[in-house]
């Protein structure tokens, strides 16, 4: 799955300068989120997928799925040490990712409510965030979130699988799936607006 991801990445040409990652998760059930949110039932367990996106061509280059909830911080630095987030001059991303033992990864983060300042790694991330900010550049990391919300109009939010691991399989295709959509159906509008996996 990570070297198809990679493949339809590589289709773009993608310039390896700025990135964002953020996550989000997939329902498994047919409950919508106001149903869940009037019901006062809370979701045990989800499926969570995080993307880490070209924000100049909104491409997915990598990704990383598992069973939420889960820390985000542990993720960014489980994908690093994998090899699975590119090299690149600038990785935008939220607080979520601001934890202990990311001090070293360059990735531009704002310091959590409440964080401390006093270490030179921690102030270095606060400053490496605010010259960002100051430019404008911070700004750009909506962009992955632009491509969560297209990914959950486009392909659904819901993952449609029954077993465990066809559930893991379905939401590593989702990326893959988003990256044929914006080459080849995209720039033609000709064909069918919404694709489906099933299994």
């Amino acid at each position: 799955m990570r070297r198809l991801l990679e493949e339809s990445g590589k289709l773009l040409d993608v310039k390896l300068e700025v990135l964002a990652i953020d996550s989000t998760g997939l329902r498994e059930d047919d409950a919508s989120f106001y149903y869940a949110k009037k019901s006062g039932k809370k979701r045990k367990s989800w499926t969570k997928m995080t993307i880490v996106v070209d924000v100049e061509t909104q491409v997915i280059l990598s990704g990383d799925v598992r069973y939420g909830p889960g820390n985000d911080g542990v993720i960014l630095r489980e994908m690093f040490e994998r090899g699975d987030i590119l090299s690149c001059d600038i990785l935008l991303a939220d607080s979520g990712y601001d934890c202990r033992g990311n001090e070293e990864i360059a990735v531009f983060r704002p310091i959590k409510r409440g964080g401390c300042y006093k270490s030179s790694e921690r102030i270095n991330i606060f400053l490496r965030w605010l010259f960002c900010h100051i430019v404008g550049l911070y700004g750009k990391r909506w962009i992955v979130e632009t491509v969560i919300s297209v990914i959950k109009r486009r392909f659904g939010d819901r993952i449609k699988s029954r077993s465990p691991y066809s559930k893991l399989v379905e939401a590593h295709l989702i990326p893959v799936a988003y990256n044929i959509w914006r080459f080849f159906i995209l720039p033609h509008h000709t064909f069918p607006t919404h694709l489906t996996y099933t299994t």
